[in-house]
């Protein structure tokens, strides 16, 4: 195989360009969603013993319009709450516009009715390139990048899609129509990994006191809409995770040795005729660098300044005319 060297690096630059590239999206005017959540209060102690509620909320945020990386959006919700106390049943709602950066997600001027927060992030974006293992912010949460391949049951399109997988765990103090308790909580949530915006979470909350009255809190959301196109999850067993990924980048290295040791060898073996050829050729008015094969086995002869001389193979005497 002879390979010359720009066609070499064309083989080179051709196989880096597949090696797979994160790119962070950039929200756009008009991108939009709709999400359902259900949160529940239960396995109430103390003063919450049988105790249990359920809040319904449907809500929609929209991006109206982008300004260098600041992003003008519009939210709305409505929900229901309910418990089995034979309180009266609850609804709400809220919506208003508010803003956020494209680049950091701080929000910039005022929130999707987001309370009690210290200079939150918006929940519901992500820069989308972030490697696993990296960490973010959602709200006042640390979140860590778990996958980058995740499959996601999304119960709106009844499929599995690829999502990424972040996870925040943390504490705070809770102090409201509850009452006042120390909270810890494990929060999943699932991006979409073209666009970074939401495709789902799961949130879990354990409340407690130290007059040992306490309670679990349980949220689930998905997106019931939405204007950026989801990919469907790869089978369960074809590369999990990151492993797709770099399986994709070992077969590229391997790809790029063996075109680079075909090179060499390419080289050296034309480098090889070459020599044999300026040496057969060299020979203008006596026999210096003749080659030929022995009649008697076959192996190559090379001939110095004699007409006559022995096969190194078989010792057999052979003139340099006789063939």
């Amino acid at each position: 195989m002879k390979l010359s060297l720009p066609l070499f690096f064309l083989f080179l630059s051709f196989s880096l360009i597949l090696i797979p590239a994160l790119a962070s999206y950039v929200p756009h005017q008009g991108d939009t969603f709709s999400y359902y959540e259900v949160q529940n209060v239960n396995n109430g102690t103390g003063d919450y013993n049988g105790y249990t509620d359920q809040t319904v909320t449907n809500g929609t945020i929209t991006i109206n319009g982008i300004t260098n990386d600041i992003a003008y959006a519009y939210y709305n919700w409505t929900s229901n709450w309910s418990d089995n106390q034979g309180d009266t049943p609850q609804n709400n709602a809220s919506s208003g516009n508010f803003a956020f950066s494209s680049t950091s997600f701080l929000y910039t001027n005022g929130t999707d009715d987001q309370e009690g927060y210290v200079n939150p992030t918006v929940w519901f974006c992500m820069n989308s390139s972030l490697p696993q293992g990296s960490t973010f912010n959602v709200l006042n949460t640390v979140m860590t990048v778990i996958s980058r391949n995740n499959s996601y049951d999304l119960p709106s399109q009844s499929r599995n899609v690829n999502t990424i997988y972040a996870q925040g765990i943390g504490t705070y103090q809770r102090d409201d129509s509850y009452g006042q308790f120390t909270a810890a909580y494990t929060w999943n949530m699932y991006f979409d990994p073209s666009s970074g915006y939401i495709v789902g979470y799961s949130y879990e909350e354990q409340d407690t006191n130290t007059s040992g009255t306490g309670f679990t809190l349980i949220g689930n959301l998905y997106i019931t809409s939405e204007s950026y196109s989801l990919t469907a999850a790869t089978s369960v067993g074809e590369f999990p995770n990151s492993a797709y990924v770099v399986f994709i980048g070992l077969v590229i290295v391997l790809v790029i040795v063996v075109i680079a040791v075909a090179y060499v060898v390419s080289r050296k073996h034309s480098s090889q005729q070459s020599m044999a050829s300026s040496t057969s050729t060299t020979n203008t008015a006596g026999h210096t660098g003749q080659i030929v094969k022995c009649p008697h086995c076959g192996a190559e002869v090379s001939f110095g300044d004699k007409t006559v001389t022995n096969c190194s193979y078989c010792g057999m005497e052979v003139e340099l005319y006789k063939r």
